[in-house]
């Protein structure tokens, strides 16, 4: 099953990268700002699927090597949704910076344009 989930995921990923790229050539004729915040979605896509990849082979190296009696124990402590939890809070966190980023970006160029015209 996680041999599925890893190839559709990566699937995914290459269908979406190949859409990405072709929309940032239509997009070329917009703005390059557009193709700039497509091209860094597309990563922080493809930075997740890693993330999440990669958690997903730490929990079958831990479900290996650690006794069953830590893993019950750790259900007592952590929840079952605990991966997810995390993921959302750093989706989070990287939405918030990068919405910053993109309106600190905004305010600059409104200033230049104010100051260019007065």
């Amino acid at each position: 099953m996680a041999v599925l989930f890893e190839w559709l995921a990566a699937v995914l990923v290459s269908l979406f990268a190949s859409f990405a790229g072709n929309l940032a050539k239509v997009l070329l004729k917009f703005s390059v700002v557009s193709i700039i915040f497509l091209a860094f979605s597309t990563m922080f896509i493809a930075a997740a699927y890693a993330y999440l990849s990669s958690l997903n082979l730490l929990v079958k190296g831990i479900d290996q090597t650690v006794p069953d009696i830590v893993t019950g124990v750790w259900g007592w402590v952590m929840p079952d949704n605990t991966t997810a939890c995390f993921t959302v809070i750093l989706s989070a966190l990287h939405l918030r910076f990068f919405t910053k980023l993109y309106f600190s970006l905004m305010n600059r160029r409104f200033s230049a344009a104010l100051a260019s015209k007065s």
